[in-house]
């Protein structure tokens, strides 16, 4: 009888004590959710463990806002983790309903696959379908195979040295983002574009209609950026000739260059360089290599290597990339070079 009474005393105690740990349960909760989706947006990887750890939470349930939810089920689809996945996606509909879905490309696919969706829902799946077949477009590597290739950056470097004739002499010229190859710009840069490299930032850019390139590359965080230009990407894969990047190798490039958030310019080069291997008939213009910018009217050497673009002054620092890293990483990647990361 004693033991008896002793175990329902201690019972009660825990009871009692309990309840101040599950009021930190809650937040916890929020925060390891939210980790996992702001993780999954900046393309991070090895979120698998942490979202097991949710899924089989009680409290995640409970307070799972409708983007964490299908951030995990994401990671999840990602893994080939198809039964937690649709548990997850089971639960989002009873609570949220098919809101935010079409955010988020590959849930969008496979949402369409067991249930009726909007219209909506169903570009985001055609367009993660779309993105997945670009990755094995072949036409990108045919066109490089025995060419001369110039990568042409927006790095104010080429600015006076009039290398404009010589950038469009390369059988393929490959350019970034919002380039310009307008009259202000031709002696030093050139006019030729082969290639044009986007982020998923582009696709709504009406100046930067994608069918004015032979070829657009695009990298694998478009998969899970793409829903904030979902119509015009929708548009761009079905009226141009993509080839898309998986997010595998953005992953090696930030494993061993030690840089976060690469440029669209420095993951060009590492798939050219690392996956491709072009190792000969390969020019690089308009990058910094640790190495200052020569002298132009009116500005000094510092001025204009700490400008991001030859064509607007942008900051490097508004952008988010580490240009100087990127730099030293680059040499080492094109010339050999010491690199410590």
């Amino acid at each position: 009888m004693q033991t008896v009474a002793t175990t329902k005393g201690f019972t009660k105690i825990w009871r009692e004590m309990k309840k101040p740990f599950q009021r930190l349960i809650n937040p916890f909760g929020r925060l390891l959710s939210d980790y996992v989706l702001a993780s999954w947006t900046a393309q991070n990887d090895g979120l698998h463990d942490l979202s097991e750890i949710l899924f089989f939470s009680k409290d995640f349930r409970k307070i799972a806002t409708s983007p964490t939810l299908l951030a995990v089920i994401s990671v999840f689809l990602e893994e080939n983790d198809h039964d937690k996945a649709k548990e997850l996606l089971e639960f989002h509909i009873k609570k949220y309903g098919l809101l935010e879905v079409e955010k988020f490309l590959q849930v969008s696919d496979f949402a369409s696959k067991y249930i009726n969706v909007n219209e909506r829902i169903k570009t985001s799946a055609n367009v993660f379908k779309m993105l997945k077949d670009a990755e094995q477009h072949a036409d990108m590597f045919l066109q490089l195979q025995g060419k001369s290739i110039a990568v042409v950056g927006n790095a104010p470097t080429q600015m006076g040295k009039m290398t404009g004739k010589e950038i469009d002499r390369h059988d393929v010229v490959i350019r970034f983002n919002q380039h310009k190859t307008d009259e202000n710009f031709r002696n030093d840069y050139g006019a030729k574009t082969s290639i044009w490299c986007a982020n998923f930032l582009q696709f709504s850019q009406a100046n930067y209609h994608m069918s004015r390139f032979p070829m657009v590359y695009i990298d694998g965080m478009t998969q899970r950026m793409a829903y904030r230009h979902i119509e015009s990407l929708d548009f761009f894969l079905k009226n141009t000739s993509v080839f898309a990047v998986p997010n595998d190798i953005l992953q090696s490039l930030r494993m061993e260059s030690r840089i976060a958030r690469p440029s669209t310019g420095l993951r060009c080069l590492y798939w050219l360089k690392k996956i491709v291997k072009i190792d000969g008939n390969l020019d690089v213009y308009g990058f910094t290599f640790n190495r200052l910018a020569p002298c132009q009217s009116g500005q000094d050497d510092e001025d204009i290597e700490s400008r991001h673009h030859y064509f607007d002054g942008d900051e490097a620092g508004r952008v988010g990339h580490n240009f100087k890293r990127e730099s030293l990483f680059l040499a080492k990647l094109l010339h050999n070079e010491m690199y410590e990361a």
